[in-house]
């Protein structure tokens, strides 16, 4: 599954969280790059127009946020980050997605999620599964019913 992501700090290239069955959520980033804070330019709106380094631009409201100085405008302005982020589940150790973290990245970006995993069954194949396994229960029971009227009848 492949993203575009932005970040207010600069992200790790590969994110890895092993899970209890084995498994891991595994996160890759490729072309991580700031974007530049540099640029903003104020228009006649109020509204800065910020370009990053690949020249894409976007209007923001440049309200000021600290009501008394510009401080707080400086920080929000700091420097943001961006990547193109792939996600997959997977059972490869980190040290395998290391190895070949571009084949990895290409195995996630194809990835999409309930694709890759087991089959679940389906609801008519649960409820007909079910369905089996409540009428093999009834025989059991009319079984075990059947044999304590037979000894009850025996004791009398």
């Amino acid at each position: 599954m492949l993203n575009h992501v932005i970040f207010s700090e600069m992200p790790e290239r590969i994110s890895f969280f092993a899970l209890p069955d084995g498994t891991a959520d595994v996160f890759l980033r490729k072309n991580i790059r700031e974007l530049a804070s540099e640029a903003a330019e104020e228009n006649e709106a109020g509204e800065s127009i910020e370009t990053d380094s690949t020249g894409t631009t976007g209007a923001t409201d440049s309200t000021d946020t600290t009501g008394a100085t510009g401080e707080a405008n400086e920080s929000a302005a700091a420097a943001r980050w961006e990547a193109d982020e792939a996600y997959m589940r997977c059972e490869h150790s980190l040290a395998e997605i290391e190895a070949d973290f571009d084949a990895a990245f290409a195995l996630a970006a194809e990835w999409k999620q309930g694709g890759n995993e087991a089959r679940q069954a389906s609801e008519a194949e649960r409820i007909e599964l079910l369905e089996r396994e409540n009428a093999e229960l009834f025989r059991q029971l009319t079984d075990a019913q059947l044999a304590l009227c037979e000894l009850y009848e025996s004791l009398i």
